[in-house]
Formats: C-alpha cells, structure tokens, sequence
C-alpha cells in the first residue's frame, strides 16, 4: 500500500505533509526541468537539493482529464519510496491523502496519476 495524494491538493500545495514525512517521499512535479524536486520545508519556498530522475514523468493518462498546469500545482507520493506511515494524511489541511485503497471513487484516476508521474504503473 502507499498513499495518494487526490484533486483537493490542486492549487493548495500545502507542505505540511513534506514536513512531517519521515522518509522524503512527497515531491513537487517540474516536468520543465526533467527531474522531481522535494521542496524545502524549512522555507517552503524554495527546493532541496534532492533531485531524483523522471523516468517517463511526463506521462499523464488521459482518463484523468489532468492539464500540466495542475500537475505543477499540487504534490506527489512515490509510491516506491513510502512506508505507508500515514503521517502526511493527518495534516493534510484540504484532506487530499488517502490510502490507495481508501481513495473516494471520484478521485479514483489519481492513483494511476500518481503512478504515472514516477513512471510507474499500478
């Protein structure tokens, strides 16, 4: 299991899950740049100096109806790299982290979207 993060994170990107993250799992996606970046939760407005390769990060499934604009807005989990903790989903401020399993059936394209985004698939 890993958790996803959902619509509710668009435009928000709350780094309060960055934060308490105990492994570095949550990223930003900058496809601009070709690499996931985490952000600096001390600053909140600039990045760490952590950059990890995109693979095929630029694909987004189509079903999702999701535009680049709001991949930039919001958050991803790697679901390689989380220990299924469950730290972010409790202060999140929009409640938009889920269990994969848990996710509300009009979110469920995020968790293929969150896959995508690592070039991953569920």
């Amino acid at each position: 299991m890993t958790y996803i993060i959902a619509e509710p994170c668009i435009g928000v990107k709350d780094r309060a899950c960055v934060e308490v993250c105990p492994v570095d799992c949550i990223y930003e996606y900058v496809d601009d740049v070709g690499a996931y970046v985490v952000p600096d939760p001390s600053t909140g407005a600039g990045i760490d100096k952590q950059v990890i390769p995109r693979g095929e990060a630029t694909h987004v499934p189509p079903e999702t109806g999701i535009t680049k604009e709001q991949l930039r807005a919001m958050l991803f989990i790697h679901p390689e790299e989380c220990i299924d903790c469950g730290a972010c989903e409790s202060v999140c401020p929009v409640t938009a982290i889920f269990p994969d399993g848990s996710v509300p059936d009009q979110w469920q394209s995020y968790i293929g979207l969150n896959y995508a985004a690592f070039g991953l698939k569920k």
